[in-house]
């Protein structure tokens, strides 16, 4: 999948900009506030992705199938 069409690619674009714009606001310099916003949307992203695996299969229950569990049909 393009990262550009990733689905955690808008939410990480929207907390790195209101996080830039929180600490621009604080009084930092912008180039210091934008190396801020986005190494804290590069972490949320790498953290969503590396998650959401584990977390779709826990939510639906998937688990590793038996020795014999569902043998091949044969023609």
């Amino acid at each position: 999948m393009s990262l550009l069409r990733h689905p955690i690619l808008v939410p990480a674009l929207l907390v790195s900009l209101c996080l830039i714009v929180v600490v621009a606001l604080i009084g930092l310099p912008l180039p210091v506030a934008v190396v801020i916003g986005v190494l804290v949307g590069t972490i949320i992203t790498v953290m969503v992705t590396r998650r959401a695996e584990g977390m779709l299969r826990r939510t639906i229950g998937a688990r590793v199938a038996h020795a014999g569990e569902f043998p091949a049909i044969s023609s």
